[in-house]
């Protein structure tokens, strides 16, 4: 396994239950608004709780068009 560079840090998390949803296409603030607000609505839907703010995750593969990246929104959420 090859090691980041000296400027990046790795941290280990402990593992937790996230709620998590798609965001496909280019990444706005109003469209992660949007799916964060739909994302906490079905969590409330569900009988559970957010245990801690919503987290953004982009996926930038080279690869990829940009109205075809899997950026997501992430939940953790209480036990």
């Amino acid at each position: 396994m090859e090691l980041p560079g000296s400027d990046i840090l790795l941290d280990e998390l402990p593992p937790r239950e996230m709620a998590v949803i798609a965001v496909p296409g280019k990444p706005t603030d109003r469209l992660f608004a949007a799916k964060t607000a739909e994302l906490q609505r079905w969590i409330k839907a569900q009988r559970r709780s957010a245990a801690g703010v919503a987290e953004h995750a982009y996926y930038n593969s080279p690869l990829e068009p940009g109205t075809m990246h899997p950026n997501e929104i992430l939940v953790p959420l209480a036990k």
